[in-house]
């Protein structure tokens, strides 16, 4: 955000996931398999299908909401308690703009994720028929599967810029106005052009805490 800012903000930030913000990332852990062992547990049991649901939608909750907390944690540095605050808080005042920008990524994703898969489904199918005695379906599902795992790493390692970068410009969009106001422009400018008038206002009043 900061143009020939001092420092490496991407390896400060790896350097804090890996180290002291690790027990962060342990304790976003241990509450997540606390919430699946419930979750599988009152799932055998096969007689109150509504706390089933109950259950399952708290765990997709704290997913969704862990995944900004640990974000915020690697950026500053700090505890799970403290990134948790931030995170709820930025939640409570742009969570709108949050869950359009998930919207989008998503829809993305998913099609780049299946497009990967088709791809080399294809190529695998191609050189399944060229090779003698070869299995064209074999490969061509083998090349799919492959495809769409790679291209699964490479989205989640996008995805986790891009909840980087929402956050932070979220918490101070000024900031990214000034320095880089081009950028600024074409990112309001996508996201009214997405979800229309309406939801680029409804943002906009959250951003200003109206």
């Amino acid at each position: 955000f900061t143009p020939n800012a001092p420092g490496a903000p991407v390896r400060d930030a790896l350097k804090r996931a890996a180290t002291w913000s690790l027990g962060t990332a342990s304790v976003a852990g241990l509450l997540l398999g606390v919430l699946k062992a419930i979750s599988g547990f009152v799932h055998s049991l096969k007689k109150n299908n509504c706390a089933d649901c109950l259950v399952r939608c708290v765990e997709d909750v704290f997913k969704y909401f862990t995944r900004y907390a640990l974000a915020v944690a690697a950026i500053y540095g700090t505890s799970f308690l403290q990134s948790g605050k931030a995170a709820f808080g930025l939640f409570q005042q742009r969570g709108l703009t949050l869950i359009m920008n998930d919207a989008i990524i998503t829809h993305v994703f998913t099609f780049f994720i299946f497009s990967i898969g088709i791809f080399m489904s294809f190529i695998g199918f191609l050189i399944g028929g060229a090779v003698p005695d070869g299995d064209a379906t074999t490969t061509a599902l083998l090349g799919f599967f492959v495809g769409c795992f790679i291209a699964a790493i490479v989205c989640g390692v996008v995805d986790a810029g891009i909840t980087t970068v929402i956050l932070v410009l979220l918490q101070d969009p000024q900031v990214l106005q000034n320095n880089h106001g081009v950028i600024y422009t074409r990112l309001m400018t996508g996201f009214q052009q997405t979800f229309g008038y309406s939801a680029w206002t409804a943002a906009n009043k959250q951003q200003q805490g109206l």
